[in-house]
């Protein structure tokens, strides 16, 4: 009778605290996510800043090329 009556009083006081590190353990999963999310949203834009310097170095390079050929056709237009 007195190991019963322990048994459910451990039971009753263990319960709210199982609950307790449950909602702990969520929050610190919830966190964790957030820290990542963050970092995989950091890496993303630091690699999007990357292409996009890329993409204008190639523009630049292009309009250069571009001008040189009209140059070139400007020249040849002049001579005729």
């Amino acid at each position: 009778m007195l190991a019963r009556t322990l048994q459910r009083n451990v039971r009753t006081v263990a319960t709210p605290l199982q609950a307790a590190i449950g909602q702990s353990r969520q929050y610190a999963d919830d966190k964790f996510k957030e820290r990542e999310t963050a970092a995989e949203n950091q890496y993303i834009h630091k690699k999007q800043e990357e292409q996009i310097k890329a993409l204008q170095e190639q523009l630049a390079k292009a309009e250069k090329r571009a001008s040189e050929l009209q140059a070139q056709v400007d020249g040849k237009n002049a001579k005729k």
